[in-house]
């Protein structure tokens, strides 16, 4: 089993739910992570898995996912599991060191999604590299708008501190992200919410 709070490799992997196929990595050689509702991917060597949502906010918006993530987690038992709090119904699992990131630059205050808190945390377990894959926050239904730009800063953070950062070019962040102005009618004329010029 992973300890809770200690690395036990040099690489840390942070993946997304927003692809399926992630490339083939050594995986011996990194700490592969996940988070929420990413159980639908199983055949990735996972060794810490993350839920950084309030209990009671997840029974009253997410029960159905809430119980699939429960049993998903009992499924691996040596996959150290972190809340908010520690679940009940997860024996292993842990609540996630919010007070020990606070020593981190802006007191860890400044956060605004789960993958910043996971990169505030490699950052605070001491990691060499921090890769990320399969991250979208460019209009993602549920995230705060700015849970793009806290992530790049966790990321400069991470890379201020001589850690190397590597983000797949899939990933919907470090890019120029602008607003248009338009007479357009929403419905009638053809528009593109988001018009990709990379």
């Amino acid at each position: 089993m992973t300890p809770p709070f200690k690395r036990t490799r040099d690489i840390v992997t942070i993946c997304g739910g927003r692809t399926r196929r992630f490339p083939r990595l050594a995986w011996k050689a990194r700490e592969l992570w996940g988070l929420n509702g990413m159980f639908r991917i199983r055949r990735l060597p996972w060794t810490r898995w993350f839920n950084l949502h309030r209990l009671a906010h997840l029974r009253r918006d997410w029960r159905d996912g809430l119980e699939i993530e429960i049993a998903w987690a009992n499924y691996l038992p040596h996959v150290p599991f972190y809340g908010i709090t520690p679940w009940p119904r997860i024996k292993h699992s842990h609540a996630f060191p919010l007070a020990k990131i606070r020593s981190l630059p802006r007191g860890g205050q400044y956060h605004a999604g789960s993958y910043d808190m996971l990169v505030a945390f490699a950052v605070w377990l001491g990691f060499e590299r921090i890769e990320l894959y399969g991250i979208g926050l460019n209009l993602e239904s549920g995230e705060p708008i700015s849970a793009r730009a806290c992530l790049e800063y966790w990321l400069g953070v991470a890379a201020g501190r001589g850690i190397e950062v590597f983000v797949h070019p899939k990933c919907d962040i470090f890019a120029q992200y602008h607003y248009v102005k338009s007479r357009t009618v929403y419905g009638y004329d053809d528009v593109r919410l988001v018009e990709d010029r990379t």
